[in-house]
This record gives structure tokens, sequence and C-alpha cells, in this order.
């Protein structure tokens, strides 16, 4: 836990109480932002906004050192969504005693949004895409609390590898919902900008493609052509020269990166939620027929590669184990 300048006293309050922590912390983001403004009044709004695990953090950290920018990070703009992000993170503050930086500069983005941006200086937003099946495993290990409990790491500690594997694979193909990369920017971008991603051509080949809204001006980055097209997009989208990726938050170096790997060569996913992922208007728009094949024999082969397990066996074979009704929010 930071300084951030106060007292012992003080700091253990305020972490104490969300409430106490959320008013302080946003004082700090409105304080920044009107030194920011002081400083440079041409400065750029620039919105990291998308889905989680898509490669958004590798982006934030790569635009935040950049002069004259100012850059957020967040995952929700529309008003509901906010709402429920919010309610989460106040159950959840008894024992993580934490708010993350996104819920509140979406909070801050979204009375700006209301206020109205007549007259005013485009935003900049800039959002990803990824294959849907490798999000939302990565996406399953990010928020895994949610689903075993906030004790997790000493379980890990505790039981065999092997049955730690086992009871992840329930818990991913029971309750994690898997539908947000497929529906994402109808209930955000659309709902918030009025943009309809899939009513423009995307360049699947090139990786990238920059869209303009009434508000808001978008560049739209296919994760796995990041590293190839970062240069070229943001030089077109933001003016920027030389443009350095800075890699950030990735699964592979996180505290469960070794159950995480061997997740990935466990995993057996019902070929019924391949097709249904890899055949949606998501994929068609964003991939090409070759990516999209190659994805499939991608996890096909893993499914070839392991044996299915006894507990999971009957589920697989009714093919209820992907049925909205098992899963729980």
């Amino acid at each position: 836990m930071k300084n951030n300048g106060l007292n012992s006293p003080i700091k253990r309050l305020l972490y104490a109480n969300y409430h106490a922590l959320k008013a302080y912390r946003m004082a700090k983001l409105y304080y920044a932002n009107f030194l920011q403004y002081l400083n440079s009044r041409d400065r750029e709004t620039v919105i990291v906004y998308q889905m989680g695990k898509v490669g958004s953090t590798t982006i934030y950290d790569s635009l935040q050192p950049l002069k004259n920018l100012d850059v957020y990070h967040i995952h929700s703009l529309t008003k509901e969504r906010i709402e429920v992000v919010e309610k989460n993170y106040k159950s959840s503050f008894r024992y993580k005693h934490s708010i993350t930086a996104h819920i509140l500069e979406s909070q801050y983005l979204r009375k700006k949004l209301e206020k109205g941006l007549e007259g005013k200086k485009k935003w900049k937003v800039v959002t990803l895409v990824r294959d849907p099946i490798a999000r939302n495993i990565s996406s399953f290990f990010q928020i895994l609390e949610e689903y075993v409990g906030h004790n997790y790491q000493a379980k890990i500690e505790s039981m065999k590898v092997e049955d730690i594997i086992e009871e992840l694979m329930e818990l991913f193909l029971y309750k994690y919902k898997g539908e947000k990369p497929l529906n994402w920017f109808d209930i955000e971008l659309k709902a918030v900008f009025g943009m309809d991603i899939y009513s423009r051509e995307f360049s699947k080949s090139k990786g990238y493609e920059i869209y303009e809204a009434e508000f808001a001006d978008i560049l739209l980055i296919k994760l796995e052509n990041l590293n190839e097209c970062a240069g070229d997009a943001f030089k077109n989208f933001l003016g920027i020269n030389n443009f350095t990726l800075i890699h950030s938050n990735i699964s592979s170096s996180k505290s469960y990166s070794n159950i995480y790997r061997q997740f990935l060569d466990s995993i057996l996913l019902p070929e019924s939620y391949i097709n249904k992922m890899y055949t949606s208007k998501y994929m068609c728009h964003f991939y090409s027929q070759e990516e999209i094949e190659a994805l499939k024999a991608k996890w096909c082969r893993q499914n070839h590669a392991v044996n299915v397990t006894k507990s999971l066996e009957p589920l697989l074979a009714d093919g209820t184990i992907f049925s909205s009704e098992r899963r729980v929010s």
C-alpha cells in the first residue's frame, strides 16, 4: 500500500471504508486532471476502452508516458454496467480493501459524457479484439476469485495440480459467462457513441481500422496483429512517430502462470462451444476464414490430445455444459 502522503491512522481509516477511499481517490483524479488542464489546454483525451483481457494494459502503459495525452483505461461507459461493476467492488471491499482505477475513471468520463461534448474536441478511443476463446480463458483466470473465493492462493498450495485443473475446468464450463466478446461492441461502444462497428469494413490483413463517430474517433486493433501494426496504427491515429509497445499484464507472468499453462494444455471444449464462437458475427467480421480455421484447429487438436474426465462425460454428452441456465452471474 503506497503512503500517498497520508499518515497511518488516516490510511487505515480510508482503506477500511469503501466510500471514504472512493471519495479520496476520486478527488485525486479530479485534481490531477485539473492540473493537466492548466498545464496544456490542447491535450488529447485518449480512452483505452474495451472488454478485459484483450491487451489493453499494454496499450495504456505504452501511451500513458507520452506528452500532451490524457490517457484513461476503462472497460465500461454505459450507466447500467458501471453500476453493476461498482456493486461488485462494494461487496468485495471487505477483503480486498481496494478500488480499481477502471471504475473511477469510468464514472468520471461518464459524467463528462452526460454533460455533453458538443463543440469540444473529439475523444480518441482505442479498442481491441482478440480470439474469444483465448480471451475468455485469460479473463476467467483474472477474475478467478469471484468463482472460488478470495483465498484461492491457499487452495493452490494445498491441492494436487491435477485436482485443481479438474476443478477449474468445471468452473469454467459451468459458471463462466463467455458471451462478452460476441456482444461487447453492441452493448458498450454502439450504445455510448452510436458507432456500429459491424456496419463498417475491417481490414483483416492490416489488423486495424480507424472509424469516425460524432463525438469520438475510434482505433480498433486486432490483438494478434498488434506487434506488427502498432507503429502504423498509432502514427495514423494520433500522429505518434516511433510508437513503442510496453507489454504488460500478461497471464503467463502472473502468480497463477503454472496453473494457467497447464489449464491451457488440458482444457477440453465441446465442439458446439468452439463452433458458437468461431461462426459468430464477431469472428467473421474481424478474422479471415484462414485465421478462423487455424484457431479451430488449435482448440480441436487440444481436444483430441486429452481424455475427458469422468465427471464431465455426461455433461458433454447431453450438451448442457454450456447452456445459459447452468451458468451463474
